[in-house]
């Protein structure tokens, strides 16, 4: 999978059209979720979007006060899950 990474806090429509702040490719899709909250956590980067192999966007990662919320994208309120910031 690949993943592109925000340092600003985007709506799901934004992050899909503009460019990313730096994107990781070939993720293997079960080290996915913890690549994200690290490299989120790390980089200090406020949103992310995963895409699978050929391209399509599939989840939408946003940072916020209790941790890092995660949904499919064109899902918006059907939350899917929350990481929990680790330390």
């Amino acid at each position: 999978m690949n993943i592109n990474y925000f340092k600003d806090e985007l709506s799901e429509e934004e992050a899909l059209s503009t460019e990313a702040d730096a994107r990781e490719e070939g993720v293997p899709p079960e080290q996915c979720f913890r690549t994200v909250r690290e490299t989120m956590e790390e980089l200090a980067y406020r949103t992310a979007v995963t895409y699978s192999d050929n391209d399509t966007p599939s989840l939408f990662y946003q940072t916020n006060l209790k941790g890092i919320s995660c949904y499919e994208v064109g899902s918006r309120d059907d939350r899917v899950v929350k990481l929990p910031l680790s330390g």
